[in-house]
């Protein structure tokens, strides 16, 4: 496996029915919170009819392009149930307490796992076939995957409950052309950022901002952007979880961390407090902006001739790291994993489905349609070649240095906390020092048995 630390219609047709799929902007709220099994087999014709719940998304008509393709491949049936972000959690989780037998897949939003492993509402694939393996070129994304029961905890030993379908990882998008103008390289460090931003400010308009980050609080939006500072300088929320939930985030680690995101702050937006996800994109698509850090699954909106006014001008590289520091870009991926109390012919003709979505062949096909593919095969395909798949080279060299989000079975309220105190640093109502220390209190606050 990759770790995570390191035909019914022709090929036009498909094209023509998923690439020019349009995403709009009213489906980037739902955004972030963004296989072959064995890699051989193939679903089988007759499999029962399934139904798959599943999230309004920006990726959500490539997905419906690869089941159509799954239907006329195999003859099977899928319906999908669709709904709004936090309207999906609620009613997965109203299904799978009173043992509902509507849906046959739950999509489950990696912030999410943890909860719906914990409880045992999905599933482990070697419960329905003892002979499963997850395909060495599917990326696990820091064991997202995987859940060891007697831990509590993600364990990349730990049997698979959910199989990975949308990739989403954050990378640097930032305009190449000004890059090139400037006779620069793509950034590898966040000192290369700033030493970008402050040559843009002598050399090009004062109305482009250096750089975006975000500082609106929402579910889970400004700590997943700052995740990748506090990591990459080698600090985390807490110590060493599942065995020691020590909070650890206003470590000097910490400090530092506050202090790159507030410098990259003052390079953006004023009243960043205000930046939410759909501005952050917009100022990349306007060409206000020299760079941000978002999910991969982003790029189509970059190119769009309708909606963009800098196609073909975005470049994609790897989260930077601090000088003396490590990359650590954040996933925000979504597994599908199959109900426990469903019935067995039911959690078969699911488990057909995934064995057949995620195979090289049918994933490739996936990705065409912008897919957010999760084999690290396809990253690496000729696909990757392609000048409008140019994301994919920066996501192929981003898997290994992928790392989980704030995902724990009580991880909502480490949000909450998190969300608001962070966004005050933002908007300047709290000395960085006393906001994490503050953080620190309530944070530990709501761990269990803390």
């Amino acid at each position: 496996m990759v770790s995570a630390k390191r035909r019914g219609i022709s090929r036009r047709e498909f094209l023509s029915r998923g690439v020019k799929a349009g995403i709009s902007f009213s489906a980037l709220g739902m955004f972030l919170s963004s296989c072959a099994v064995t890699g051989e087999q193939q679903a089988g014709r007759g499999s029962a009819p399934i139904s798959i719940a599943i999230n309004q998304s920006p990726w959500l008509k490539s997905f419906q392009s690869i089941v159509d393709i799954y239907k006329e491949d195999t003859g099977n049936d899928v319906n999908l149930r669709i709904f709004p972000f936090e309207g999906l959690r609620s009613k997965l989780l109203n299904a799978a307490s009173i043992k509902s037998e509507e849906f046959d897949l739950y999509t489950i939003n990696e912030g999410w796992a943890a909860q719906f492993y914990d409880a045992g509402f999905v599933t482990p694939m070697q419960d329905i076939d003892p002979d499963f393996e997850l395909d060495g070129s599917v990326i696990e994304y820091d064991s997202v995957t995987r859940w060891d029961k007697s831990l509590g905890y993600f364990s990349k030993d730990g049997p698979v409950y959910g199989i990975p379908i949308n990739g989403n990882i954050q990378l640097l998008y930032y305009r190449r052309d000004l890059y090139d103008e400037m006779g620069l390289e793509p950034p590898e460090t966040w000192d290369d950022v700033i030493a970008a931003t402050k040559e843009a400010r002598r050399k090009l308009d004062s109305n482009i901002y250096g750089y975006t980050m975000r500082g609106k609080p929402g579910g889970y939006a400004v700590l997943y952007d700052y995740l990748p500072l506090l990591r990459g300088f080698g600090g985390d929320i807490f110590a060493n979880p599942p065995e020691d939930y020590s909070v650890t985030i206003n470590s000097d680690e910490g400090r530092q961390a506050v202090e790159l995101f507030l410098e990259l702050l003052s390079y953006g937006p004023p009243e960043p407090q205000a930046i939410g996800q759909a501005d952050q994109l917009a100022l990349m698509q306007s060409g206000r902006t020299l760079q941000t850090h978002t999910p991969n699954g982003a790029f189509p909106l970059m190119d769009d001739e309708v909606q963009s006014s800098v196609p073909d001008k975005i470049g994609y590289t790897v989260v930077p790291r601090p000088s003396e520091g490590v990359h650590a870009p954040t996933g925000g991926i979504w597994v599908m994993g199959i109900p426990q109390h469903i019935q067995s012919s039911q959690k078969e003709a699911a488990y057909s489905f995934l064995q057949w979505l995620l195979a090289k062949e049918n994933h490739l096909r996936y990705a065409e349609s912008s897919g957010i593919a999760t084999r690290q095969d396809v990253y690496e395909s000729d696909l990757a070649e392609q000048e409008k798949f140019r994301y994919m080279r920066a996501t192929a060299a981003s898997s290994p240095y992928v790392t989980r989000g704030a995902d724990y079975v009580f991880g909502s309220k480490v949000h909450e906390v998190a969300e608001r105190r962070l966004s005050e640093i933002a908007a300047g109502l709290l000395q960085p020092k006393d906001a994490l220390d503050t953080m620190a209190d309530e944070i530990a606050k709501v761990v269990p048995n803390s």
